[in-house]
């Protein structure tokens, strides 16, 4: 009696093992959303915006941030610790602006629980299209 109920204890702890070992990793799925302004220089337009995220303010750090002008990729910046980035065009910068960052995957270093069969993955972005017109240059 005492045999089969060891076996029996052996083979369920076995089961919930190969059963833990198997189950999918949880995924964390993170929207980033870009903000987007500009002001006019004497060189230029200077660019400011943001990354922002509802959690995890890592996914808002030391992201890419490409600035494309009507299409084409015209410059990038890095975001700081905030999720805060600002980016230039030198010469005439008129035209619609979009901000973008592409999908990232946080490092499992940097996860609260590292070894967890947890992903945690910063979703990619789009800023709203900014237009910059052409009265704002009276050169």
């Amino acid at each position: 009696m005492h045999k089969r109920v060891a076996v029996v204890f052996v083979v369920a702890i076995a089961v919930m093992a190969v059963s833990a070992a198997l189950a999918p990793a949880r995924v964390t799925n993170v929207k980033s959303t870009l903000t987007i302004g500009s002001r006019i220089s004497p060189t230029g337009v200077e660019f400011r915006g943001g990354v922002e995220t509802r959690s995890y303010s890592y996914c808002a750090q030391r992201r890419i941030v490409e600035l494309f002008r009507d299409g084409k990729k015209v410059d990038q910046a890095e975001t700081d610790r905030y999720g805060g980035w600002t980016a230039s065009v030198d010469g005439d910068g008129t035209g619609t602006y979009v901000a973008k960052v592409k999908r990232r995957q946080m490092p499992a270093s940097v996860q609260s629980k590292p070894g967890k069969a947890h992903r945690i993955i910063c979703k990619p972005g789009q800023s709203k299209p900014h237009k910059v017109p052409e009265e704002s240059y009276t050169g």
